[in-house]
């Protein structure tokens, strides 16, 4: 026998469960004066390069601690964000010069004879240095002020090899991605579960003249948190024009120009997804790959030169603690004391 009374109240709730599904939500933030966050923010870059039959491998892991406060919010709903770098570590491989490792809590680069030491000291200088961020509602790094200053003093430390190959890690837009990974991109209109929206940029961060198309998906709104996916393509920049790549002079840059207008891209994609809180507005945890092949002319002549490139990147929230862990030297001794105690 069917229950009527029992399988009608089911309808309604369905309608009800329908109906928020399609609802439209605003995804500004909710950050309000006086937030403050850590994150852990990391970028893996792969490089596989092939010179008319030699082989070699290029590439850097590069790990960020960071605080974020935000100190005001402007009358057009922008908000003033005081960034603080606390800790940076990693790696360095490039080809025929081996790597370096740094860290800015274990004091100064060993010396390796190649000059690679300079390039640590590059990256690790740039701990314990601030800068201000005018982010809008949506996340968007409308400004930044003071970053200039702290990048060229960075690039000082590097020489003129730093210039070259820190060229992806040393500019404005690598510390601007470390703002707007904090916050999270996102559609400046009202949006359901389940819809997309769309976007298209240049990549200011590669050498090459690139732009990336991404399909914004939202795939869920919670009480607690948003999610998001991305998926997209890496393409050539319709005006073929990059970046200029800065520490290049005179020959050296106009073999650069030479290369870059003969280069093809090829199977360009984009996939990542964030998680942002909507207590506060920050980013819980997100990560996004970004992978292409890459064909331009040989610098020395004869078959072209292929390279694989892939670039991962990761954000994720934590404690202080956590985002400057005790050095070496006190877990260290700490060791030792209890050592002595025994």
């Amino acid at each position: 026998m069917i229950h009527f009374s029992r399988t009608l109240p089911l309808l309604p709730v369905l309608a009800m469960a329908a109906a928020a599904a399609a609802q439209d939500h605003d995804l500004r933030t909710t950050a309000k004066k006086g937030t403050v966050a850590h994150f852990l923010q990391t970028t893996k870059q792969e490089q596989a390069i092939d010179m008319g039959g030699q082989s070699m491998d290029m590439g850097n892991t590069v790990h960020y601690a960071l605080k974020l406060e935000v100190t005001d919010i402007t009358e057009n709903g922008n908000l003033a964000v005081l960034v603080e770098v606390l800790r940076v570590h990693g790696v360095l491989v490039l080809p025929m010069m081996g790597e370096v490792e740094f860290d800015s809590t274990s004091g100064p680069v060993e010396d390796d004879g190649f000059g690679m030491a300079a390039l640590g000291e590059a990256m690790t200088s740039l701990a314990g240095k601030k800068f201000t961020a005018s982010v809008s509602p949506y996340g968007k790094v409308v400004a930044l002020v003071g970053a200039d200053k702290l990048l060229e003093e960075a690039r000082e430390k590097g020489g003129a090899m730093g210039g070259q190959m820190l060229a992806s890690s040393l500019r404005e837009d690598s510390l601007e991605s470390l703002v707007v990974n904090a916050f999270g991109l996102v559609t400046d209109q009202p949006i359901a579960v389940g819809k997309s929206w769309s976007s298209a940029e240049k990549e200011k961060a590669s050498r090459a003249p690139v732009e990336n198309k991404m399909t914004m998906t939202l795939l869920s709104f919670g009480d607690d948190a948003f999610e998001i996916e991305t998926k997209g393509t890496v393409e050539q920049a319709a005006d073929g024009k990059g970046p200029e790549r800065e520490g290049l002079e005179g020959d050296e840059a106009e073999m650069s120009k030479e290369m870059m207008k003969g280069m093809t891209i090829k199977n360009g994609k984009i996939a990542g997804k964030q998680k942002i809180s909507r207590k506060d507005g920050l980013t819980v945890e997100a990560s996004n790959t970004i992978s292409v092949d890459i064909e331009m002319p040989n610098p020395m002549g004869g078959d072209a030169m292929t390279i694989a490139s892939k670039t991962i990147t990761t954000t994720k929230r934590c404690t202080a603690e956590e985002a400057m862990p005790k050095k070496k030297v006190e877990a260290k001794d700490a060791k030792t004391d209890g050592a002595d105690k025994q």
